[in-house]
């Protein structure tokens, strides 16, 4: 977990990063609202280095799990604490913070792979997940409102 600030410490981002196994690239994601202002000021940022920032939508697909449901259908792949990283059958899961005593997951697959086979969540109760495990997400309606010490970045390990 990653906060991306301005010149005055303020949130202008927030997300979780990994490097992928499969093609060694660093992968992050954060609110889609955000992604086309974060990479073009990113971008500012890479002059001479030998990286391309680009938006990976179209090559990753990214799903939420959570649960006792999850955790078994992950099997031995979950990873015990949060924001451990594992390799999976086709992809990556993340462990994120548990909510109340519920373990939540950010798995990433090939765009083309299947999605999982587990119950659907609503938006609704990812949303209660997020807000319970004390993990703020930085939207555009939230950017540079806060520090991250105003959201608990140092308590959830970001």
């Amino acid at each position: 977990m990653a906060g991306y600030c301005s010149a005055k410490g303020r949130l202008l981002a927030s997300a979780v990063i990994w490097r992928s196994a499969a093609t060694d690239e660093l992968l992050l994601a954060c609110s889609a609202d955000l992604l086309p202002a974060t990479l073009k000021r990113l971008s500012m940022f890479v002059l001479r280095a030998r990286c391309k920032l680009s938006d990976a939508n179209d090559a990753v697909a990214l799903y939420g799990l959570a649960g006792e449901t999850a955790t078994a259908w992950l099997g031995a792949q979950a990873p015990a604490q949060a924001w451990q990283r594992a390799d999976a059958a086709q992809g990556q899961v993340a462990r994120l913070p548990d909510a109340q005593g519920v373990a939540r997951y950010l798995l990433a697959l090939p765009a083309s792979a299947a999605a999982p086979a587990l119950p659907v969540l609503s938006d609704a109760a990812w949303a209660w997940l997020e807000v319970t495990s004390g993990v703020a997400r930085i939207v555009a309606a939230t950017v540079e409102q806060f520090v991250p010490q105003m959201v608990n970045f140092e308590v959830v390990g970001a």
